[in-house]
């Protein structure tokens, strides 16, 4: 009972269902618990989650795997884009002291808009990297199929 009520005000929206991190397979809760704590007023893109959070790539990929991205406004295939994006040395190595501006092909090549992936496709991946998904269950997909053969 105490350790809730450190976090009343902390959770502003009602009517909505939070899994917590320990929910995602492979993240450890000494990590999740350093995420949490170098947030500060939030992160705003996938990269700012990479330079600040001390996550390696593999461990953001993870919370991308698990739809963790929605806050930022990405969807689960929109986040793992933005995720294979960075370039996998550690986030330390990319501040401008060691960029090289004549070797920036990121900034080269043009946004792409991925196609909206189907809810089917989220359910499965909520099982992958949850065990369980809010979405929908994976029976819904098949009610009517089943339903026609009695």
């Amino acid at each position: 009972l105490d350790r809730h009520a450190q976090m009343r005000g902390v959770i502003r929206t009602s009517h909505a269902v939070r899994l917590g991190f320990r929910q995602v397979k492979g993240l450890s809760k000494e990590r999740m618990e350093v995420f949490v704590a170098r947030r500060g007023d939030g992160y705003a893109t996938v990269r700012d989650v990479w330079l600040r959070s001390g996550l390696c790539v593999d461990e953001i990929e993870k919370l991308a795997q698990a739809d963790a991205f929605r806050s930022l406004g990405l969807d689960r295939r929109d986040a793992l884009w933005a995720v294979r994006a960075l370039d996998g040395r550690s986030a330390a190595e990319t501040l401008p002291l060691f960029d090289q501006p004549w070797i920036r092909l990121r900034d080269l090549e043009p946004a792409t808009r991925l196609p909206t992936m189907p809810l089917g496709e989220h359910v499965v991946h909520d099982y992958r990297s949850l065990g369980l998904s809010l979405k929908a269950h994976p029976l819904a997909f098949l009610r009517q199929r089943l339903d026609r053969s009695g």
